[in-house]
């Protein structure tokens, strides 16, 4: 069956299981889920790197036009050996200083040799001109954790979640189609909801089982209907899906909690 066919035969047959989630492009899609897992990432780091600039270094024997003249210095050279853009701006108060395109900002006060570098992720740090050695370091450990781990993770992550859009809607179609024959084994309902490059399956009985919650002002009861009892969630890559389809057939067949990171979820209710 052709591409076209395939899609065709998925809409009819499950139009009422399915929602496509899709906003733009594949492309949009994908740079914003790579966004997404450098802000997890870095949520991931914030408190260790905190924790690592706790105490600033003083320099005891610097002088205020010093430390202005040394900061500006071992910017430029922290651009160089990073391969960075550095933009400089003097304006009539304050030296402005940017690293480019890793948005590392840097604010210095001429009078009183005070600096603040703003860094993705985190709020801005405030330090005093004698601690000019300890701003650098904060640039150089976030530099080595942006250009290097993540940079690295970041490259593994595009490999295994890439996928092309012909690939990806035969995925769907493949997918749907796997779901509607074990919704029809287990005499159950689902739902697939997909993107570009994941779904999201539910399946579902529904029935009308009833539960109580007790009210808080007095001892009665309140019945309320549960019109869908979930059975297990799974949420799964589809280039993981396409690179190993037995993954989701033997989650669909043997539902049970697993967590591969970037390839599946699976949760039983």
């Amino acid at each position: 069956m052709n591409l076209d066919a395939l899609k065709k035969a998925s809409r009819l047959r499950h139009k009422n299981n399915y929602e496509d989630y899709r906003y733009g492009n594949l492309e949009e899609e994908f740079q914003d889920t790579i966004k997404n897992y450098v802000k997890i990432f870095w949520e991931g780091k914030n408190s260790e790197f905190l924790e690592n600039h706790k105490i600033n270094y003083q320099d005891s024997e610097i002088t205020l036009s010093q430390a202005v003249l040394m900061l500006r210095k071992e910017i430029r050279r922290l651009a160089h050996a990073n391969s960075l853009g550095c933009t400089f701006l003097f304006q009539a108060e304050h030296y402005y200083i940017s690293l480019l395109p890793c948005q590392i900002h840097v604010m210095i006060d001429k009078e009183t040799g005070c600096f603040s570098i703003t860094l993705p992720h985190f709020s801005p740090k405030q330090f005093f001109y004698y601690e000019w050695q300890s701003g650098l370091q904060w640039i150089q450990d976030y530099l080595n954790i942006d250009l290097l781990i993540l940079e690295e993770k970041k490259q593994n992550f595009k490999a295994m979640m890439y996928i092309n859009s012909k690939t990806a809607e035969i995925a769907m179609a493949s997918i749907r189609s796997l779901c509607e024959k074990q919704a029809e084994k287990l005499n159950a309902k689902y739902r697939v909801q997909s993107s570009w490059l994941m779904s999201n399956i539910s399946f579902y009985r529904e029935g009308n089982t009833y539960e109580s919650d007790r009210i808080k002002d007095n001892n009665d009861y309140e019945f309320k209907e549960i019109s869908k009892i979930e059975l297990f969630h799974i949420v799964i890559s589809h280039k993981s899906f396409v690179k190993d389809p037995s993954i989701l057939i033997n989650l669909l067949e043997n539902p049970h909690d697993m967590i591969i990171e970037n390839t599946v979820n699976c949760k039983i209710n």
